[in-house]
């Protein structure tokens, strides 16, 4: 396995896992990742996921208001959001047993923004040489 590849998947796991104790911390539920392929820039990568998710109304804008403040840069695009009664709305690709409390679904594109590792300056040459 490349190194870049295995860095990769270190990121994918540290995306699922800072978005889940966010998901934890407002009520809802993240119920499907689907990531999507990464786009290479000269500084940078945007690595996007499909998610979906649900819960109560106000427990989903804190979820975006959380993830809006993380130390990593994350949108959220594509965003449809719709009852638990009609969750054909939000574009989701499957339905679930909703609790009674909860009361929107929202689909969307929540992408992560990685910056390259850069390689270390050469090394200065001694004066006078």
């Amino acid at each position: 396995m490349s190194s870049s590849l295995a860095a990769e998947e270190k990121e994918v796991e540290s995306f699922i896992k800072v978005m889940q104790a966010e998901a934890s911390h407002s009520n809802i539920e993240i119920r499907r990742y689907t990531a999507n392929p990464v786009a290479t820039k000269e500084y940078y990568s945007e690595a996007p996921f499909y998610i979906e998710i649900d819960g109560p109304y106000y427990a989903v804008l804190d979820f975006f208001q959380r993830v809006g403040k993380m130390e990593r840069i994350i949108n959220i695009s594509n965003l449809a959001m719709s009852s638990v009664s009609k969750p054909s709305g939000a574009k989701v690709k499957r339905t679930y047993k909703y609790e009674p409390n909860e009361s929107v679904v929202a689909s969307g594109v929540a992408t992560a923004f990685y910056s390259h590792a850069s390689a270390p300056p050469p090394a200065a040459k001694p004066a006078g040489k």
